[in-house]
C-alpha cells in the first residue's frame, strides 16, 4: 500500500502519481523552490517512495527502497550518486 509522505499513515491505494505546478514547492515545508516541475510517484510493487524533480538542466531523483534499506540520491542527469 502507499502511504503518505507527511505521515506514513497508509491510504489504500495500489499506486499514485502527485503533480505540482510549473514551480515546485519542497515537499517538507512547502517552500517555493523554483522548480521547473516536479512530480512524486509511490509504487506498492516495490516497497518504496520515489520522489523525483526535474527542472530544464538538472534533474533530481531520490528513492528510499526498504528492501535495500537505504537511500539513493543521483543528483543530476549523469547518475552521480550518493548511498547511505
Amino acid at each position: 500500500m502507499d502511504r503518505s509522505l507527511r505521515s506514513d499513515q497508509t491510504d489504500g491505494l495500489v499506486g499514485r502519481y502527485v503533480t505540482t505546478d510549473s514551480i515546485g514547492r519542497s515537499l517538507r515545508s512547502d517552500r517555493l523552490r523554483g522548480l521547473v516541475g516536479c512530480y512524486v510517484a509511490t509504487d506498492s510493487l516495490r516497497i518504496g517512495r520515489y520522489v523525483a524533480t526535474d527542472s530544464l538542466w538538472v534533474g533530481r531523483y531520490v528513492a528510499t527502497d526498504s528492501l535495500r534499506i537505504g537511500r539513493d540520491v543521483a543528483t543530476d542527469r549523469e547518475a552521480w550518486s550518493v548511498t547511505t
